[in-house]
């Protein structure tokens, strides 16, 4: 892909000396006769500076990130969904503090096509769910007489296997919870719908919470072989230090962002050899010098 070389215009210094030459007046003003004036020779002399070398923050297409790159993590809270994630045998959800999230601004990871993180390389996958797509059920046992049951009861010795299942979960825990991530087994219905359980010895309420989840995103990395055509990128197990941050999120904000000359050194120190700082829905590239880099999203 074209890399673009973007650098700071400087104009050209004038330096302009005024070399011999007086002017004279020939008699008085009221003479006929007047010698003309004599111009000053000039020579102008002008310098060309070179050009100064860019050294910023710039937001980047995540798709762009080439192969072998390294990035860091923005913030304790990416570098959690990361670790998480890579724990996780399954999906892993990404909910800001700052409230709801967008559901275009898709987790940046989705768009690598393999990530190695302390040591392991995954197929990383982002998805997004919004509000109650991912319903949380809670239905929870609480011991009553049997003068108290009416409505729909259940029978433990009428149960089926799976359903027998659930009934035991909830006579040991006095709760069972199915949705979110995994879809609703079946015969988890039977006790969201009825009122109470029997046993051999004992009558059980039922009752069933709902947990509506707001919109968020999820992370899931299964482990993979790198593969052939594919683009890996190094994420390291190491957050963007708390005072090099918001020049971050202004790159993130505005597209880019220049950095000073004591910026740029802490930069250098706090990243290391990687170029890419990863927050959880964009990619910013450090820009030392006038070095080829990414085109903008």
């Amino acid at each position: 892909m074209p890399s673009r070389r973007a650098l700071l215009s400087t104009t050209g210094l004038g330096l302009t000396a005024a070399l011999g030459g007086c002017l004279f007046g020939g008699g008085s003003d009221d003479s006929d006769d007047q010698t003309p004036a004599t111009t000053p020779n000039r020579t102008t002399t002008r310098i060309t500076a070179e050009p100064e070398p860019v050294q910023q923050l710039q937001r980047v297409d995540p798709v762009a990130v080439p192969d072998d790159a390294t990035a860091v993590l923005a913030n304790e809270d990416v570098r959690t969904l990361v670790s998480d994630a890579a724990a996780t045998d399954g999906r892993v959800d990404y909910l800001p503090e700052d409230g709801p999230v967008d559901e275009d601004d898709r987790l940046v990871f989705g768009a690598f096509d393999r990530v190695q993180f302390r040591g392991e390389t995954y197929d990383p996958t982002s998805s997004y769910a919004g509000f109650a797509q991912e319903a949380e059920y809670v239905v929870e046992a609480t011991g009553t007489t049997e003068s108290e049951a009416s409505g729909e009861v259940v029978v433990y010795g009428e149960l089926t296997d799976a359903e027998r299942g659930i009934a035991d979960t909830l006579l040991a825990e006095g709760s069972s919870t199915a949705g979110g991530h995994e879809e609703v087994p079946e015969a988890f219905f039977t006790f969201r719908s009825a009122d109470y359980l029997r046993t051999d010895d004992a009558v059980y309420s039922l009752s069933t919470l709902v947990g509506d989840n707001v919109g968020h995103h999820m992370l899931t990395l299964r482990p993979a072989d790198v593969g052939q055509n594919s683009t890996l990128v190094t994420v390291e197990d190491r957050v963007v230090p708390a005072a090099r941050r918001e020049p971050v999120r202004t790159a993130v904000d505005e597209g880019s962002v220049a950095l000073s000359a004591d910026e740029l050194g802490r930069f250098r120190d706090a990243l290391g050899e990687a170029r890419f700082i990863c927050t959880a829905h964009a990619v910013v590239e450090f820009v030392p010098d006038d070095a080829g880099r990414l085109a903008p999203p």
